[in-house]
């Protein structure tokens, strides 16, 4: 199985317009283009996340749970992002210390996190 940061996003937009149409327009894409990815992602699963219904789609039960996981990955994504974002400008900032801040020797002194 396959899933990407963009995948997990689209679950979030659909789950919160509650319609393809509405998804398309918090992404910034067109409708057809959102349909043929949750088809993917649907075929990447092996079911289907999404229940169409008049007034639009709600999560089945696969559908919530790959939710529940894409509410708590995708803000922890974001900040790594930022940090990286701050770490990056702190070393910008500073050329001459040569190495990133925060940078700690690992246990036996070789290096972070060895």
């Amino acid at each position: 199985m396959n899933i990407e940061l963009q995948d997990l996003r689209l679950l979030r937009a659909i789950d919160e317009a509650r319609t393809l149409h509405g998804a398309a327009c918090l992404l910034g894409i067109n409708q057809a283009n959102v349909s043929r990815r949750l088809q993917r992602l649907e075929r990447v699963c092996g079911l289907p996340l999404f229940r169409r219904c008049p007034g639009g789609v709600v999560p089945t039960a696969a559908g919530g749970l790959l939710l529940h996981y894409a509410r708590r990955v995708l803000p922890l994504v974001d900040e790594l992002c930022a940090t990286a974002a701050r770490s990056d400008q702190e070393r910008a900032a500073h050329p001459e210390d040569g190495k990133p801040h925060g940078e700690r020797p690992g246990p036996r002194g070789e290096g972070p996190g060895t």
